[in-house]
C-alpha cells in the first residue's frame, strides 16, 4: 500500500462513495469503510483500492494479472472479463494499455456502467462467440458457465477462480474443498478442450492473490 496520510485515503475514499456507495449492494459499503486500512484480501476491496490509487504499482494484483494476460496472448484482440466486480479493475488496467482491440465487462453488481474505452454491461454475459479472448479474474458463481461457453467455441481462454468453491449441487466435496475446487475447475477445462493442454500460474506474493490461474491456449 502507498505510504498516504489517513486524511488522503479519508478524501478519497469519500469521493469513490459519494459516486458509487448507494449502488452497493447490502452493507457492502460499510464493509468498505471498515476495511480501508486493512491488506485487501477480497474482490472488494481489491477493486476499491486500485480504484483509490492505493497499491504500490507492485501489488497490484490486476496490474499483475494483466501482464500475464499480456505475456500470454496480447491484449490487441476483442477482449471479454465475465465477472468483472463491482469495479472492473482488471478491464480498466487493460483498457489503458489497449491500442487495437476492445474490452468489454459483464457482472450484475457492477456500480458504474461507463469507464474509459471499457464496454460494460450489468447483467450476466449472454453468449461469448464474438469474442477472440475471455478472462475472468474469481468471476465467482459465473466460473463453470463462462468456462462451458469458452470451450463450445473453442476461445482462448484465461481464469482465476476464486475460493467461492461454486460446485453444481450434485457434487459433494470433501474437507479440502477449496482446492477440491480448483481442481474441479481445472478438469473441467482440460477434459472439455481440444488440446487439452492447461497451464497453471500464480501471481507473485506481493500482491496477496493467492487463486491458481488457468489458462486454456487453441
Amino acid at each position: 500500500m502507498k505510504k498516504l496520510e489517513q486524511e488522503e485515503i479519508k478524501a478519497r475514499l469519500e469521493k469513490y462513495l459519494n459516486l458509487y456507495g448507494n449502488k452497493y449492494p447490502g452493507m457492502i459499503e460499510l464493509y468498505i469503510r471498515r476495511l480501508i486500512n486493512e491488506v485487501p484480501i477480497s474482490d472488494v476491496m481489491r477493486q476499491v483500492y486500485h480504484a483509490l490509487d492505493l497499491y504500490d504499482l507492485n501489488e497490484n494484483p490486476f496490474i499483475a494479472f494483466a501482464d500475464l494476460v499480456e505475456n500470454k496472448f496480447g491484449l490487441e484482440h476483442n477482449i471479454c472479463e465475465v465477472g468483472c466486480g463491482c469495479y472492473p479493475a482488471l478491464a480498466d488496467v487493460i483498457s489503458k494499455r489497449q491500442e487495437k482491440g476492445t474490452i468489454t465487462g459483464y457482472d450484475p453488481y457492477l456500480v458504474l456502467t461507463e469507464l474509459g474505452k471499457i464496454k460494460l454491461y450489468k447483467k450476466n454475459f449472454e453468449n461469448l462467440e464474438n469474442y477472440d479472448l475471455i478472462i475472468g479474474m474469481a468471476p465467482c458463481n459465473a466460473t463453470i458457465p463462462m468456462i462451458q461457453d469458452s470451450l463450445l467455441y473453442d476461445k482462448n481462454m484465461i481464469i482465476s477462480p476464486c475460493d467461492c468453491a461454486h460446485f453444481p449441487e450434485w457434487y459433494d466435496p470433501g474437507l479440502d474443498y477449496i482446492n477440491e475446487w480448483y481442481n474441479y475447475v481445472y478438469d473441467i477445462m482440460k477434459y472439455n478442450s481440444k488440446t487439452g493442454k492447461i497451464e497453471v500460474d500464480y501471481l507473485d506474493a506481493k500482491t496477496n492473490y493467492e487463486f491458481p490461474i488457468y489458462t486454456y491456449k487453441k
